[in-house]
């Protein structure tokens, strides 16, 4: 099932009842894809905590969105003290965007001279691909995608250049099997009174997603006045949808990230193209997930190929409401039975299932517990 851009807001969440804050930040999202913008003034015209609203945005970091979403269709309806306060959230995601893109090109061009492959994943090249620009999008850090054999040589390089590890070096281990053990290390350098914080992946996430690094899945990205290679679109999408999945599309952020390459200009052979891969790859429900949450929440109308393939696969668009009251109300929080059940449900391939099924059995004993939501 997919939304009109005119759909009323109670029919998107349906049953549920999130705050004002959510209601107005969820509208201006999808004023942005084609929404109704009245649907933005009638939200903002209701609207009485205006501290909520931009804290809504903040944590679910789309600041730079609702700013161009409130400036185009509702700027006189809000505060004045609330519209310099987006202005300022936004000048600030600006200059750490600026900061995270110079220190992006610093780092690949020093792996490049090592011979090291190295590709970044979300972040500032992100902003470029699919936002058109580095201020439209906000980014917390880098993640940098490494192939497992180069690992030891990529930390090296990153603690020379001031990046402090969060696992000592003792613990780390380089052994096959501590990394297929593994999938990831966090790293965090001084930036004068800030930090940079980066995180080196070889493995896409506890169900292993395959990456690619052969030059068909990668492109070259301006930005910061330099150059790096990146995900291309189709694979940057699959690999948005696991991360997504995995983290129960906690941010709005993430599920935007997805509405923009969903409303991006392709035809249909390209989406065959996408589909194909992900059903290969075993995320075609994952990829359909997303696509219903891009929609429900961003208004991002999904390409004809996306369409049919929900109607052939109901479970998706239903797996997707679901997840929206635990996205839009903060109070709502999943337990870890609530994360394995999405889990075994959003896989289509019984080998993934099983895989979950035992990492179930292995959380037995705090399924009654809720989980960390990385906000």
């Amino acid at each position: 099932m997919t939304f009109p851009q005119d759909t009323p807001f109670e029919r998107l969440v349906p049953q549920e009842r999130p705050g004002r804050a959510a209601k107005v930040v969820v509208a201006g999202l999808r004023s942005l894809h084609g929404g109704s913008a009245r649907a933005l003034r009638r939200a903002c015209a209701a609207c009485d905590d205006w501290d909520g609203v931009l804290d809504f945005a903040d944590v679910h970091r789309v600041v730079p969105a609702f700013r161009e979403a409130l400036k185009t269709s509702a700027a006189d309806l809000a505060p004045a003290q609330a519209v310099r306060a987006i202005d300022a959230r936004f000048r600030t995601n600006a200059q750490q965007n600026l900061i995270l893109a110079s220190e992006l090109i610093r780092l690949s061009n020093l792996f490049g001279e090592r011979g090291l492959r190295v590709v970044p994943f979300k972040g500032p090249a992100l902003a470029v691909q699919a936002y058109g620009g580095l201020t439209m999008r906000q980014s917390g850090d880098l993640d940098l995608f490494v192939e497992p054999e180069g690992v030891r040589e990529a930390v090296g390089l990153l603690e020379a250049e001031g990046y402090v590890c969060d696992t000592p070096a003792e613990r780390v281990g380089f052994s096959p099997a501590h990394m297929r053990g593994r999938r990831e290390l966090n790293f965090v350098r001084k930036w004068g009174p800030a930090e940079i914080h980066a995180e080196l992946k070889w493995r896409a996430g506890e169900f292993h997603l395959p990456w690619h690094f052969d030059s068909r899945a990668l492109e070259t990205v301006s930005l910061a006045g330099g150059e790096t290679v990146a995900f291309t679109a189709a694979e940057t999408l699959l690999y948005l949808c696991h991360h997504g999945s995995r983290h129960m599309w906690q941010r709005l952020s993430w599920i935007l990230d997805v509405a923009k390459f969903v409303a991006a200009p392709a035809d249909d052979a390209h989406w065959r193209g996408v589909l194909r891969s992900a059903r290969e790859r075993g995320c075609l429900r994952n990829l359909l997930i997303a696509a219903s949450l891009a929609n429900r929440l961003c208004g991002a109308a999904p390409p004809r190929a996306v369409e049919a393939a929900l109607v052939r696969d109901p479970k998706a668009g239903a797996l997707a409401r679901r997840l929206v009251p635990w996205i839009l109300s903060p109070e709502e929080k999943p337990l870890f039975k609530h994360y394995h059940s999405f889990h075994v449900d959003s896989r289509e391939r019984f080998g993934d299932r099983a895989t979950i099924w035992a990492a179930w059995l292995w959380d037995a004993g705090r399924l009654d517990r809720a989980i960390p939501l990385k906000r």
